[in-house]
């Protein structure tokens, strides 16, 4: 049984509840992830940011960044305060499925030390990351003939 930890990106791109909405915009096109999770200077998950979560404040303006006024949000005005996570011994197979009961494409991992204390970030899992742990693995693309463009 392969478990979480075998297959969790241990160094995920954070952002703290202070930052600010471009950045975040940024973030999410670098590096072209689904979610980012949001945590203490600590490491203490206190939420998650989508780009879903970004899409809200643009339609309810209804306006473009360049156009937001300094009443921009930050993380923590815009993220998810209920975090679905998993634990770096989960089995992926379990990750799976609860991904698939949430349609999440992808976790936090995190270390819970007791229950009153925050949960401590160690990972993300992402979808590709479970099909890669059931043994799914891609065929490598063939590189199709480049179309030349018509000359008059």
């Amino acid at each position: 049984m392969t478990a979480v930890h075998e297959l969790m990106s241990t160094t995920p791109v954070t952002v703290s509840p202070t930052t600010p909405f471009a950045e975040l915009l940024s973030l999410f096109a670098r590096h072209g992830y689904s979610a980012l999770p949001v945590v203490t200077h600590e490491g203490h998950v206190v939420g998650i940011v989508s780009k879903l979560d970004l899409l809200r404040p643009l339609v309810a303006r209804r306006s473009r960044i360049s156009k937001m006024d300094d009443g921009t949000p930050s993380a923590a005005d815009i993220m998810q305060k209920k975090v679905v996570s998993v634990e770096a011994q989960d089995s992926i197979a379990d990750v799976g499925r609860l991904m698939l009961v949430t349609k999440l494409r992808s976790l936090p991992v995190v270390h819970r030390r007791t229950r009153s204390a925050r949960p401590r970030l160690v990972g993300m899992v992402s979808r590709g990351d479970v099909l890669r742990g059931l043994g799914y693995r891609p065929e490598p693309a063939q590189r199709r003939p480049r179309r030349r463009g018509r000359r008059a």
